[in-house]
């Protein structure tokens, strides 16, 4: 839940005595370094602490802002006067570290802000944040010397001159500030996001490197501490560079201040080479600075060293995310049926997708070396007139259709549009060619198959309807002049002619239905199928139905192939024998296969070997010289399709003894498990 207005200001409240606090410390310690008889001490920790504070109360309400420079004034005053400083110093020495705070929040910012859960990484990891850090520190604390200086100069008795006074305290705060912002807000960063403390990369390896460094760096300080000048310290930043170039930022500066802060404490006790200096105000000035540079130097070094592991780490992603990008395009190019082909001006290959490279390697598309280019016309299209030639001229070809005429092969008819690119990289230099291929010979076979099936039912239709309007209008016409016989045979031959349009158009349905509808698999008892077909058609003398297996498959469509098969088998029967159809199973073979071959075998008219299989064509029909035999040539066309259409085949041949025909016909077998009665008496229904 929200916090509300109070509960904010009792907490704002709390974190600006926590911070009070910390201030004391920090002030009371740098205060406990004030040489005897002086009125400056020689450390001060209290400057970072200071730009903290300030730094987190400038992004609050201004109120809040207000009562951390009151806070900060009244503490810092209260400090100096319990600590020795005269009356008229500790106000004025309190102003000029308040104001050193305030400038050095505004200056650095975000830089010594500790960032929320959600901000990402603080400022401090990057070269540009920590460079802000010591730049902005330098400034705030010229800033303040310059105050601290001239209050100093304005008391008597400091016992110090004010380019001292300038140094020192110019010296001491810089320390302060670059060494408690940087060590505060590298280490409660992740504490704050509920991250471990300990850095990622500080893995067991870089933990005994870490060791090492430390070891190094003690024995290097005790040597250094023991022979050395204050010359000698410098060298140690080889160190620093060694950490700097090795370990994140919290290592750094949690190193820095720890061997920061020892050579502080034992120059102050008199121990060291900087200790050596006659003034301890030198003194002072000197290992502070020494440790301001250590701490920028490692910082530095640290915070580019970060900035080029996130710049690889995000060159990395983005290559590993192109990578990714570029395998879903290849792989979704791949999958898709269309030939993707990309080509240079020359018409050079550059990158094609699988289904190009079957095109190219059938077809020779591109080079149109191996197949002559027509158009649908068949007229033969000259190469400038290419898609892809098009392309590259006017910078787009919309789709069309080419032919390729191939010797000894069908011709196959691919829909091709081309558009021009300006750069093929990364595939080749220079501007190129993209063009897509699609193989449509089965699209415009069946749709000039459709448009011939629309023209012959046109026709079809077209005769009895005429029939049928001749002789409407010729009751028309003979109403009452004609006699009633007339008119009643009139009217008879009008309705005959109604009755073929409408069982052509019973046909077409069931044809369309056959073709479009979802198959509805189920086990069919085929035998009782079959023999209530018979029965409804009346033709149980005719038709023998045998043994056969149950199938798998779409009852209505089974129903519809069997009324076709039976049915063409008594229509076509030869007037001179009674006609006698036998509908049976072949044993399955041995090979395992589960498919059912059925054959229906009547004795009647047969078929010619050369009407075989135009005989299964849409509006075709055998025996068109007899004429009192009825039919539109769709029944053998939908038995096709329904077979085709459960993965099967037919065919015709002669019956045995030549007289008659027998289809054969295969069917998926059903389940191995028995055929429940009730089942088999729904697939029948």
């Amino acid at each position: 839940m929200e916090a509300g207005p109070r509960e904010r200001s009792v907490g704002a409240l709390r974190i600006q005595l926590c911070f009070a606090a910390a201030y004391a410390v920090a002030a009371l310690v740098g205060r406990a370094t004030v040489p005897d008889g002086g009125q400056v001490s020689l450390v001060w920790p209290a400057a970072g602490v200071g730009v903290l504070w300030l730094a987190w109360a400038a992004v609050r309400p201004r109120s809040d802002l207000a009562v951390a420079l009151a806070l900060h004034a009244v503490v810092a005053g209260a400090v100096l006067a319990a600590t020795g400083a005269s009356g008229a110093l500790a106000p004025a020495l309190a102003a000029a570290n308040v104001v050193q705070s305030l400038a050095g929040a505004l200056v650095l910012g975000p830089v010594a802000r500790v960032p929320g859960p959600d901000d990402g990484p603080p400022p401090l990891e990057t070269a540009r944040g920590t460079v802000r850090l010591v730049t902005g520190s330098v400034a705030a604390t010229l800033l303040g010397a310059a105050g601290g200086t001239l209050a100093l100069a304005l008391a008597d008795g400091t016992g110090i001159s004010a380019g001292s006074a300038f140094a020192l305290w110019w010296g001491r705060n810089l320390a302060g500030t670059t060494a408690v912002v940087a060590v505060v807000v590298l280490v409660a960063t992740p504490l704050r996001a509920r991250r471990p403390l300990r850095p990622p990369d500080l893995t067991t390896a870089r933990l005994l490197e870490l060791a090492a460094v430390v070891a190094v760096t003690a024995a290097a300080f005790a040597v250094v501490f023991r022979e050395g000048g204050p010359s000698a310290f410098y060298p140690l930043l080889a160190v620093t560079v060694w950490v700097g170039l090795r370990f994140s930022g919290p290592v750094v500066a949690a190193f820095v201040a720890a061997f920061g802060a020892a050579a502080i404490m034992l120059t102050l006790a008199g121990t060291g080479p900087f200790a050596a200096l006659d003034d301890p105000t030198a003194q002072a000035v000197d290992v502070q600075l020494f440790v301001a540079v250590s701490a920028a130097v490692g910082l530095v070094l640290a915070a580019s060293l970060s900035d080029q592991r996130r710049s690889l780490a995000r060159s990395a992603e983005a290559e590993a995310e192109a990578r990714s990008r570029a395998d879903l395009y290849r792989a979704v190019a791949d999958e898709i049926t269309d030939g993707v082909v990309v080509m240079d001006l020359e018409g050079g290959v550059v990158a094609r997708n699988a289904a190009a490279a079957v095109m190219l390697d059938e077809h020779g598309i591109t080079s149109n070396r191996r197949a002559v280019v027509h158009r649908p016309d068949g007229t033969r299209m000259p190469v400038e007139e290419l898609p892809s030639s098009k392309a590259i001229r006017d910078g787009s070809a919309v789709a069309e259709d080419l032919v390729l005429v191939r010797e000894g092969r069908s011709p196959t008819v691919l829909s091709t549009a081309a558009a021009r690119l300006d750069d093929l990289r990364p595939f080749a230099a220079g501007p190129g060619v993209v063009a897509v291929y699609r193989d449509v010979t089965a699209d415009r076979a069946q749709r000039d198959e459709l448009a011939g099936f629309a023209g012959m039912v046109a026709h079809d239709l077209r005769s009895p309807l005429t029939a049928a309007r001749g002789w409407v209008e010729l009751v028309q016409l003979g109403l009452g002049r004609a006699t009633r016989e007339d008119l009643v045979s009139w009217l008879d031959h009008a309705h005959e002619a109604t009755d073929r349009m409408g069982t052509l158009i019973e046909d077409l349905l069931a044809h369309a239905g056959s073709t479009g509808q979802a198959l509805e698999l189920v086990d069919v008892d085929l035998a009782a199928l079959v023999r209530d077909v018979v029965a409804v058609q009346g033709a149980d003398d005719a038709v023998v139905v045998l043994d056969l297996p149950p199938v798998r498959a779409d009852a209505g469509l089974v129903r519809q192939l069997m009324v076709n098969l039976v049915g063409n088998a008594l229509k076509y029967a030869d007037p001179a024998v009674a006609p006698h159809v036998v509908v049976d199973a072949v044993p399955p073979d041995d090979d395992g296969s589960s498919e059912v071959v059925v054959r229906v075998t009547d004795n009647g008219l047969g078929i010619a070997p050369e009407d075989r299989e135009a005989v299964f064509s849409r509006f075709y029909r055998a025996h068109r010289e007899h004429a009192d035999i009825h039919g539109h040539g769709l029944g053998l066309a939908l038995c096709r399709t329904v077979v085709e259409r459960h993965g099967g085949r037919i065919r015709v041949e002669d019956a045995p003894g030549g007289r008659g025909s027998r289809f054969v016909l295969t069917l998926p077998g059903a389940d191995p498990a028995p055929l429940p009665a009730s089942r088999a008496g729904r697939a029948a229904s």
